[in-house]
């Protein structure tokens, strides 16, 4: 309960009003002593209309939580959204930032044991997903439930390799890890599963980065500049 929304209250507290006034309904029915002394409540007017009203309220409010737009709570310029359903419900690039929003009411109840944390690579083909040590992490995010926005800030992204002046495919990888752990110790994707985390979701897109010095690397951009984006995928 101590993670409980609006939404939450709402739709509980409907159907705990709609139970009550049904079983003290039934009790008083049951009872010919109370039954001469208290009228039925379900007998009253709009009293008996109470249990459907707030059954209607409350299935519509846990509806609602499921499938409403998250367009409020996202950056202004936010690159796409998924089903409502999902865990990661938008990521991109914005603000100078990676970012992903994730809705985290199913991940509270390990909230105190477990740590989000946003992990982003470019997914080359001549490297393994599981062990490319060209990722950048966001800090660890405490889970709070509702809505989150994990953030990596542009200028972390330093030496990450990337294309230049060319689409660059990016990959977002919502993880979770105890709490007893540092970002530091995630190296590659791998290290998450040995810390004994999970992965929860994986995402994509697409940027274009052009270059702000020459590099002496041409498919490195050092540091890069990001342009507007060109593509966008789930994975």
């Amino acid at each position: 309960m101590g993670n409980w929304g609006f939404w939450d209250w709402l739709t509980y507290g409907g159907i705990t009003i709609s139970a009550l006034v049904i079983a003290i309904d039934t009790a008083i029915s049951q009872s010919d002593g109370i039954a001469r002394r208290i009228p039925r409540l379900l007998k009253i007017k709009f009293v008996g209309y109470l249990p459907l009203g707030c059954i209607i309220i409350a299935t519509c409010a846990a509806l609602y939580k499921e499938s409403r737009p998250v367009d409020f709570v996202l950056p202004p310029d936010a690159v796409t959204s998924a089903s409502p359903f999902a865990v990661v419900q938008a990521w991109g690039l914005d603000g100078g930032a990676f970012y992903i929003v994730a809705k985290t009411d199913s991940l509270a109840k390990n909230g105190k044991l477990s740590r989000l944390m946003l992990v982003v690579r470019v997914p080359f083909a001549d490297r393994d997903k599981m062990t490319d040590e060209n990722i950048i992490k966001s800090q660890l995010y405490t889970i709070s439930g509702g809505f989150m926005t994990l953030a990596i800030p542009m200028t972390s992204m330093i030496g990450l390799k990337v294309l230049a002046d060319r689409p660059t495919p990016i990959e977002f990888s919502l993880v979770e890890i105890p709490f007893l752990y540092s970002a530091d110790q995630v190296r590659s994707l791998s290290d998450v599963e040995k810390l004994g985390g999970k992965f929860l979701a994986s995402v994509g897109t697409q940027a274009e980065f052009v270059k702000s010095v020459p590099p002496t690397d041409p498919q490195v951009a050092c540091p890069p500049t990001l342009i507007p984006q060109t593509q966008r995928k789930r994975t």
